[in-house]
């Protein structure tokens, strides 16, 4: 994305806020702290507050934002999507147009694609986002009628069922692929000055 493009798509901002990652499509926010700028690559974005360091690998049109952290040798790419309260680490990888809001990602979560007309991932602790809908399966199994109707997808939903089950058993099946962000600790991936850094 070209520099006159950024600024449309974040018309709050200056040219002079952003600087290059790997590349001249690759770009990061002022306020955005990335340790590794070489590993900001193909037309992705870091911005807000967010945090790469570590070995972390960003790109492939991927948006890292929020207070989201990327740490370790995790890669986030295929326009995957971190944001809010997210930490991916250790060795992860966030990819396929996912999208990730809360909790700390261990391992890649599972995502269906083609079973529904939308994209359907896990997306933090026990949490599932089906198209632009994000619960806890607490909130799915209470309102999924709900949800349905209100999205004009009454017939479709013995298959939304059917996906939250497969969400729970991989849930079930992966505990500590997503754990809450307080339960993890800082990577030994990162410096003593990133991490300070990181909590500035």
């Amino acid at each position: 994305m070209k520099i006159e493009e950024l600024l449309q798509r974040y018309p709050d901002t200056r040219a002079e806020d952003w600087r290059n990652g790997a590349g001249p499509e690759a770009w990061i926010y002022k306020t955005a702290y990335v340790e590794h700028p070489e590993n900001i690559r193909d037309y992705a974005i870091v911005c807000d507050s967010a945090r790469v360091s570590g070995e972390a690998w960003v790109g492939d049109s991927a948006w890292v934002g929020g207070s989201a952290r990327v740490s370790g040798s995790a890669y986030v790419s295929d326009s995957a999507r971190v944001s809010g309260s997210a930490w991916v680490g250790d060795s992860a990888w966030v990819g396929g147009s996912a999208r990730v809001y809360r909790g700390y990602i261990v391992q890649e979560p599972i995502q269906i694609i083609g079973f529904l007309p939308w994209v359907i991932n896990a997306c933090g602790p026990r949490m599932v986002r089906i198209g632009c809908e994000i619960h806890t399966f607490e909130k799915w199994d209470r309102y999924v009628q709900t949800l349905a109707r209100k999205h004009g997808q009454i017939a479709r939903l013995p298959q939304i069922r059917q996906a939250l089950e497969f969400c729970r058993m991989w849930f079930d099946a992966n505990p500590n692929a997503i754990l809450p962000n307080e339960e993890k600790q800082p990577s030994t991936h990162m410096s003593s000055m990133s991490w300070d850094k990181a909590d500035d």
